[in-house]
């Protein structure tokens, strides 16, 4: 069976008539509860209800419910569509890889994508059903806020479908690259919170509930205010950019390099000798006449750092919230053993490198709450001397993505515990020098046009396989195929100096067939950004 899906190219004028046609088709307003009510209304008349094939890109939360590996793919056969609840029963018909799993499931419409070629049996015409249903993906996609389900606005379409098609393809221009970056993280950071809040609410126990539950409710209901002052900060960040004046200004200030003379030093508690100690530690590494400005928290000191700006951080452990960093260096005063940082909560990421160049130095990332350590989606991150640590390998979890225009650039760091430690999508680079990834169910996932090169560096101890490339090198009929580190001499975008790869359950290196590169949109679903 052909794995090849379908791809749209589309212009703004094209994609404004589209959901006009949907939308718009009388005068009468559509209230934002109503839309995703006309969406239903609309994909039962045109959606084949069954009998397709399609690929199911799994989500990361299916990946956990299934215990499986993140990302996975799979061939499935469509049997019946659930349109109410935007979804589809589905048979497993083929797998990327070994996996033990039932064959049916319900998957979101959203994540599947018909394939090109069809069972030979199935005598239908599914063009008009893959144009809609990829109508119906983009909307949701890059359309449609978090926040719009529980708004008030009594005429949706006309408030923000056409600015939000605007948004979209001024901030997927040429030269707007950081910027898109920066709103697909802000859009990503209030689809978690708000799946978040949905959490809670349903996990808040009901009126006269036991006395014993009191405590635990109230921290719910405290964790639960906190997630909506959170969601109104990122829906008025992406309603500026939504402002055609606003955006220009943002954009146009983006742009401008920033140079900040101060350095910023994060103390939260210590004595006055301690203070004293670090205070000249840092002299030591700036020059005399820099300014220091003292900050209580490294939170407080991501929400105002400049480009070129540097972070020092006394020891302990620094609590943040998933935030973006532009052009910085944070350094831990007393190495990685000394200072950690870690997140306040369940987010997706724990730090998001969005351009020009991060550095991390002396640090302890514990990645054990979140989905992924760090992300590079554009510029370069750089690390040294630190100590990525995940929350096992047989979660989800992953150390550093970079996607393509990204870089990864560490010396003398370890990555432990991951379900993948670092991940190179189609167009990064990842070169890591006296490094050690152990104790991950995958070491390196890598595309076959990503730049991995690899120097003094050890990787062991993997409950699947150490390199695992995605590529189209495989012989006709094949999937995979584990080897040795021979597999990768036929690459010549990998390269190992004096690396060692043991100890790794299923084998060394592992080539396995490459996705459709369409696909791949989000973090979520594994894969690189090929828009925003």
């Amino acid at each position: 069976m052909n794995k090849e899906t379908y791809f749209f190219d589309k212009t703004k004028e094209d994609r404004l008539r589209e959901f006009q046609n949907i939308l718009c088709l009388t005068e009468k307003p559509i209230p934002a509860s109503e839309i995703k009510n006309e969406w239903v209304f609309f994909l039962q008349e045109v959606i084949e209800p069954t009998g397709w094939n399609a690929v199911w890109y799994v989500s990361r939360e299916e990946c956990e419910e299934l215990a499986i590996h993140f990302p996975t793919v799979f061939l499935v056969a469509v049997e019946n569509v659930d349109f109410k609840n935007l979804s589809a029963r589905v048979e497993i018909i083929a797998v990327k890889e070994e996996a033990v799993i039932a064959k049916k499931h319900m998957a979101g419409l959203r994540q599947l994508y018909p394939t090109i070629t069809q069972d030979e049996m199935i005598a239908m015409n599914l063009e008009r059903t893959v144009d809609y249903l990829e109508q119906f993906r983009f909307f949701f996609d890059y359309v449609w806020m978090p926040w719009d389900e529980d708004s008030n606005e009594q005429d949706w379409p006309s408030s923000h479908l056409e600015s939000r098609l605007d948004m979209y393809y001024d901030l997927v221009a040429d030269g707007l690259r950081s910027t898109a970056v920066y709103v697909r993280a802000l859009l990503q950071e209030g689809k978690d919170v708000h799946r978040r809040i949905r959490s809670l609410e349903e996990s808040l126990g009901e009126d006269g509930a036991a006395e014993e539950e009191a405590d635990q409710d109230h921290g719910r209901v405290q964790a639960l205010v906190e997630l909506h002052l959170r969601q109104e900060q990122t829906k008025g960040e992406v309603e500026r950019l939504e402002s055609p004046v606003l955006r220009t200004f943002i954009i146009k200030k983006q742009q401008k390099q920033i140079h900040a003379g101060e350095v910023l030093c994060v103390c939260e508690v210590a004595t006055a000798d301690e203070i004293v100690g670090q205070i000249a530690v840092v002299k030591s590494l700036i020059k005399p006449s820099t300014p220091i400005k003292m900050l209580p928290s490294l939170q407080e000191a991501l929400n105002h750092v400049t480009c070129g700006q540097q972070i020092f951080l006394f020891p302990g452990i620094h609590h943040i919230k998933s935030d973006n960093v532009e052009a910085a260096l944070i350094k831990g005063l007393g190495g990685r053993g000394a200072t950690t940082l870690a997140s306040l909560s369940s987010s997706s990421c724990l730090l998001r490198a969005l351009s020009r160049e991060v550095s991390l130095e002396g640090l302890t990332l514990d990645a054990g709450a979140v989905q992924m350590a760090l992300a590079v989606s554009a510029g370069s991150l750089r690390l040294r001397d630190c100590r990525v640590v995940g929350a096992g390998p047989d979660g989800s979890g992953e150390g550093v993505v970079v996607l393509e225009g990204g870089c990864l650039r560490a010396s003398l760091c370890e990555f432990v515990s991951f379900g993948t430690a670092i991940s190179a999508r189609a167009g990064a680079t990842v070169c890591l020098e006296a490094c050690s990834i152990s104790d991950c169910h995958v070491g390196i996932l890598m595309s076959e046009n990503a730049n991995v090169m690899l120097e003094k560096t050890s990787v062991g101890g993997c409950k699947d396989c150490g390199i695992k490339i995605e590529t189209t090198k495989l012989n006709e009929g094949a999937t995979s195929q584990y080897g040795t580190q021979s597999l990768l001499e036929s690459f010549s975008t990998v390269k190992l100096e004096e690396c060692v790869i043991s100890d790794c359950t299923r084998g060394d290196v592992q080539l396995y067939q490459q996705p459709p590169c369409m696909l791949y949109d989000s973090l979520d679903s594994g894969c690189s950004f090929t828009e925003l």
